[in-house]
C-alpha cells in the first residue's frame, strides 16, 4: 500500500495465520523498475482496494521467507540481497495482480516510461529540461513534477545516477576515470567526481586502486 493509506487485516477464516509486515522506501528499488513494481499500489494504475485470495498458488510465503533469511547474512551481502529479494517479491505481487484482476497495459502506458526510454537512449548527450518539455509537449515544472511523483527523484538526479552507473561500467572495462567520465556524458571531471562519490559512496580512484590490489 502507498504511504498514508488506511489499512487493516481482513480475516475470512478462524484458522491460524501468519502476518508479514514489510516497510521500505521506494528508493530501495532500481529507478528503471520503480514504476512498474509499485504499479499495483498506485492510485493511477492500481486498485484502491488491494486484496487477493488464494495466494498460496503464487507461493507468496516463500518470497517473505527469503527476505527473512537475509537476517543471517553477513553485512557485505545483506543490503544487496534485501534489495534483490524485495524486487522479487514485488514482481510476484505484480504477477499476482495481473493474473487475478486481469492483465492490463495501463501501467505500461504511464507517460514517464516514454521519458525514461528517451533519457536512456540519449544518456550521454546534452539533456535539458527545456528540450524534454518541448519533446513531450509539457511545461518543465509539470514534467519534473510527474517524473518525481512516479520515480521518487528529479529528472536531473535520474540522469546523474544513470551516468555514474555507466561510468562505473566503463571503469570496470579498463577505462581511466577521466575517460569514463567523458564517455558517460559528464562535461567536467569535478562534477563527475562529486556525483560518483555521492551515488556510490567512494571515489572512482579508490575503486580503481582497490581492484589493482586484488
Amino acid at each position: 500500500m502507498s504511504p498514508n493509506v488506511f489499512h487493516g487485516v481482513k480475516i475470512d477464516s478462524d484458522t491460524d495465520y501468519e502476518r508479514f509486515t514489510l516497510h521500505f522506501l521506494p528508493n530501495i528499488l532500481s529507478l528503471e523498475n520503480r514504476i512498474l513494481l509499485l504499479s499495483p499500489f498506485s492510485k493511477v494504475t492500481g486498485e484502491s482496494d488491494i486484496y487477493y485470495e488464494n495466494v498460496n498458488i503464487f507461493k507468496m510465503h516463500s518470497f517473505f521467507e527469503n527476505l527473512l533469511d537475509c537476517q543471517n547474512m553477513s553485512i557485505d551481502i545483506k543490503e544487496m540481497a534485501i534489495k534483490i529479494r524485495i524486487e522479487a517479491l514485488l514482481s510476484q505481487i505484480l504477477f499476482m495482480s495481473r493474473s487475478t484482476k486481469g492483465s492490463s497495459s495501463e501501467d505500461l502506458s504511464h507517460p514517464v516510461f516514454d521519458i525514461i526510454a528517451y533519457l536512456n537512449e540519449h544518456l550521454t548527450e546534452t539533456i535539458t529540461l527545456d528540450n524534454l518539455s518541448n519533446k513531450f509537449f509539457t511545461s518543465k515544472h509539470h514534467l519534473n513534477k510527474v517524473f518525481r511523483k512516479a520515480i521518487g527523484t528529479t529528472v536531473g538526479n535520474y540522469i546523474i545516477h544513470k551516468r555514474v552507473i555507466l561510468a562505473e561500467q566503463f571503469i570496470r572495462q579498463g577505462q581511466t576515470a577521466s575517460l569514463a567520465s567523458t564517455n558517460a556524458g559528464f562535461h567536467d571531471y569535478s562534477s563527475f567526481y562529486r556525483a560518483y562519490k555521492k551515488v556510490l559512496g567512494h571515489s572512482p580512484t579508490n575503486k580503481i586502486n582497490s581492484r589493482m590490489l586484488l
